[in-house]
Parts: C-alpha cells; sequence; structure tokens
C-alpha cells in the first residue's frame, strides 16, 4: 500500500478528494499514449487505494510524518497555550499577593489594624 500512495505521489490521508487530485496529476505526468507502464502502475495505485478500505490500510500502514503534524499543531495551539500560561502565572501572582497580604493581616492585633485603617477608624461600638 505504501507503494500506492508512492506511485500517487500522495502523503497518508484518509481524503479521497486528495486521492483524486493525485491521480488525476499522476495522468499528466503519465498519460496512457506515452507511458504505458506508468499509466499501468498509476492506475493500479489508484484501484487499490480506491476499493473499500484501501486507503485507510494505507494511511495505517505509512509511517506518520511528525515534523508536519507538529508543526500544525504549533501554528493551532502554541497561541492559545502561550495565552494560558500568561493567564495562569498572573493568578499565581494574585495568589502569592493575597497569601503576602492574610500573612500580614494575620500578625496585626485588633488595635493595630484599627490604627492602620486611618484616622476615620473608630474602636467604638456604636
Amino acid at each position: 500500500m505504501e507503494d500506492a500512495l508512492e506511485a500517487l505521489e500522495l502523503a497518508p490521508t484518509l481524503d479521497r478528494g486528495a486521492l483524486k487530485r493525485a491521480y488525476f496529476a499522476a495522468l499528466a505526468k503519465h498519460p496512457p499514449h506515452s507511458d504505458a507502464e506508468g499509466f499501468r502502475r498509476v492506475r493500479a495505485a489508484y484501484e487499490a487505494l480506491l476499493a473499500p478500505g484501501g486507503l485507510e490500510r494505507a494511511f495505517a500502514a505509512a509511517p506518520p510524518e511528525v515534523e508536519s503534524l507538529l508543526a500544525e499543531y504549533r501554528a493551532r495551539f502554541d497561541e492559545a497555550l502561550a495565552r494560558a500560561a500568561e493567564t495562569a502565572q498572573a493568578g499565581a501572582d494574585d495568589a502569592e499577593r493575597l497569601k503576602d497580604f492574610v500573612e500580614r493581616l494575620s500578625r496585626l492585633d485588633w488595635r493595630d489594624a484599627v490604627a492602620s485603617a486611618g484616622p476615620s477608624a473608630s474602636l467604638s461600638r456604636g
């Protein structure tokens, strides 16, 4: 099956439209009237891939193109991941500031807390 993909110069895919486009492009390179052997090879590859399950078997048997897959995923997700990391860092910074505030506040007694609130604060209850 890998030979069929090579004969059509087709990257592993499950897209039947891509298969047809590759077939017609290969036909242009190997027309039956001037390259009978090339035409037979292209036609046999196309029929093998077009058969039920043929394209799927070829796709499953072909080694993945890791670099192109990584490039596709990076293009789709790197920006969103960077924004998520920034948001997470901002949340961590906020949590650290809140922790520091609570620690400082917990060290104060009631009179110090009221005094630090300013002149408008009062200790009276009424």
